[in-house]
């Protein structure tokens, strides 16, 4: 289409029927002056919705300016700058609306504000209504192909103050809830955003978008009060005695909560507010703080952007240069390796500090930063009572505001709150859009389930549904971290699950002597350097690639498997190579269940022994042979140690 490369290209979309049409252009919102066409500056200057219809106009040689919408002229309840750097002279200015202005009530008040604006600019505006030549959506690119420019130029300007303008105000204003709704819209639409499917509202505070609470979205409530109060502000202001009265009129039937409530259900059906969920904090590299957004890969506080629709925040303002020697104390503290140290008869323990931990722990909180958890890891945090673990895990909690959540351990366990969607969780739909999930202490003999696990951390698709609600389904892009004076029982066999496992080790043993009474009040004052740090930390993280674990991580990891694995601890305390013995099959896996019975009871945990596929595939590659010998499976080149 003929337009500069200023305003973008143009495009036209229309559905297989025809009915409609949806003609606009890409780019930022404007007025559109089209360009190398005959149009000849006149005493008449016409304003024209849709920039398609505006070239339409100006290939007949009128003068035009367009614009994308009958909404469009205006953005963040300002008019476009387009419109405010407009000069008319002394020519008479006319909108040109489609012929469905006097049908629909929303795009009759747009029509009637810009020309109520264009009037108080100084510009002489004229009333001119396009006959339906094609349907209700008939355009001036319509009438002109239809009867020609000259039946144009017939049409009836009428003054904006005629009669004729004046039944077209007040059949706004009887449509009472209608035209707030309109009225609420046309003010608000860059501010508010209502999910239909969730039934939520969110307003724009400038930084952020502010989820509301369902059934009492308080802020937008208060903005269509505000649109209330702004009729009468307009109506006090209209020279007209009997224009004036009907205003106040109608500002007085708005001003109540039913006509509110009404308007604020039909305002959820404008598509200009309708939000579609997903795109809600979905760029995870933004981080909301209390003084802006953060880009965690340039560090940097980015512009405010209400396309971002970053919805939560941490408690604290990110600066770089906040510091917290408490937190890296007590760090160096904590993350230690422990020595026991015999000096006569006394035995006493030694901890020093393991740097390698340190350091990983700053990049595993600049991890839990980031919005998503593409190295599908679950962390353990372990040891036992008083060594730190909890002050570490509730501290960077407090940091997190709305990117946590606190979750009780059951959530992981067998026989836990993951159940079908057909079944209410309105827990699990608070996990949606959380960057750190704790779990409180998990009791002794708890088994993890495998398959919840693997959901929250796998980038799987859940669904589930809160209290009279439908099912909606997401992804869990939190980082889940477990906080263990007992370890969580998991099957040692399952190596997907356990690709997942981080255990990180709390070896200090912290004395009522040495405890600081004060440390948490000191830990909440130092948050802005926590928050510095920990952007740090996730930049060491991307300039790895991966979160990589210290040798002391790995151990920790390797050894927790050894004490889950019950195959390979039997082995080691009941089985014998001996080239020249063979075992009955059935007294193998007797004494593997024997064995699982009697740790059980000794460690008072859930010790399941695993399939007999699992027990023969395990002793075949340590390099056992199963054969048949006089009608009896045996094992050959296998001696148990322990007479069963």
């Amino acid at each position: 289409m003929p337009y500069s490369d200023d305003y973008g290209t143009a495009r036209i979309a229309s559905p297989p029927n025809g009915d409609d049409k949806f003609r606009s252009t890409t780019g930022a919102i404007q007025l559109f002056k089209p360009r190398n066409l005959r149009a000849k500056k006149s005493k008449s200057l016409y304003i024209i919705e849709g920039p398609i219809k505006a070239v339409a106009a100006a290939a007949q040689g009128l003068d035009v300016r367009g614009i994308g919408g009958c909404w469009n002229w205006q953005r963040h309840r300002r008019p476009i700058p387009g419109l405010r750097k407009l000069r008319v002279g002394d020519r008479s200015v006319i909108p040109v609306f489609d012929a469905d202005i006097t049908e629909n009530n929303s795009v009759l008040l747009a029509y009637l504000l810009l020309g109520d604006w264009l009037l108080k600019q100084g510009a002489r505006v004229k009333h001119l209504r396009i006959p339906s030549a094609k349907g209700r959506h008939t355009g001036i690119d319509d009438f002109l192909a239809s009867k020609g420019l000259g039946a144009f130029k017939k049409l009836t300007r009428h003054d904006w103050d005629s009669e004729e303008l004046e039944r077209l105000r007040t059949s706004v204003m009887q449509t009472t809830e209608g035209g707030l709704a309109a009225r609420f819209v046309m003010s608000y639409a860059d501010d508010v955003r209502y999910d239909p499917k969730e039934d939520e509202w969110f307003c724009w505070n400038g930084k952020l978008w502010v989820p509301q609470a369902r059934g009492r979205p308080a802020d937008a409530v208060e903005a269509m009060k505000a649109e209330v109060r702004r009729i009468v502000t307009e109506a006090n202001a209209v020279p007209n005695a009997e224009r004036r009265k009907r205003m106040l009129v109608w500002g007085a039937k708005c001003d109540n909560n039913g006509t509110v409530k009404g308007a604020m259900a039909l305002a959820s059906t404008d598509m200009r507010i309708r939000l579609n969920r997903a795109k809600l904090d979905s760029d995870p590299h933004l981080l909301g703080t209390a003084n802006g957004v953060l880009d965690l890969r340039t560090r940097q506080i980015v512009e405010s952007n209400r396309d971002d629709y970053v919805t939560r925040r941490v408690v604290v303002p990110y600066d770089p240069d906040a510091k917290c020697p408490t937190w890296k104390r007590f760090l160096a503290d904590v993350l230690c390796t422990a020595e026991t140290v015999t000096r006569g008869k006394k035995r006493t323990t030694r901890y020093r500090t393991h740097w390698g931990l340190v350091n990983f722990i700053r990049r595993f909180a600049g991890y839990l930063l980031y919005g998503g958890n593409p190295d599908r890891l679950i962390f353990f945090l372990y040891g036992e009572g008083r060594n730190g673990k909890s002050v570490f895990i509730e501290t960077l909690l407090e940091l997190m505001g709305d990117y946590g959540i606190a979750a009780k351990s059951e959530l992981l366990m067998q026989n836990g709150a993951l159940r079908d969607s057909e079944s209410a969780q309105p827990f699990m739909l608070r996990l949606r859009d959380t960057r750190y999930i704790t779990a409180s202490e998990v009791k002794e003999g708890m088994a993890l389930d495998p398959s919840t696990v693997k959901t929250l951390t796998g980038g799987d698709v859940m669904t589930c549904r809160g209290l009279r609600s439908l099912p909606v389904q997401f992804t869990v892009l939190g980082k889940v971290v477990v906080r263990c004076n007992n370890r969580v029982v998991i099957d040692g066999g399952d190596q997907a699950l356990w690709d997942r496992v981080v255990e990180i080790p709390f070896n200090r043993r912290i004395a009522d002597a040495e405890q600081d009474k004060s440390l948490r009040q000191k830990l909440r004052a130092e948050l802005p350097g926590i928050l510095a740090w920990a952007v740090r930390g996730y930049a060491d993280y991307a300039d790895e690639g991966a979160l990589k674990l210290p040798a002391i991580v790995r151990k920790q990891v390797a050894d927790y498997r050894y004490a889950m694995d019950s195959l390979s601890q039997w082995m080691d305390e009941c089985v014998q190579l001996d080239t020249a013995a063979k075992t009955l099959s059935s007294d193998v896996r007797s004494s593997y269940e024997r064995w699982c019975e009697r740790q059980a009871m000794e460690r008072q945990s859930v010790i399941v022994p695993v399939s007999r596929l699992e027990l023969n595939k395990k002793l075949e590659a340590s390099g056992f042979v199963r054969k048949e010998s006089h009608s009896q499976t045996k094992w050959f080149g296998l001696r148990l140690k322990v007479a069963e």
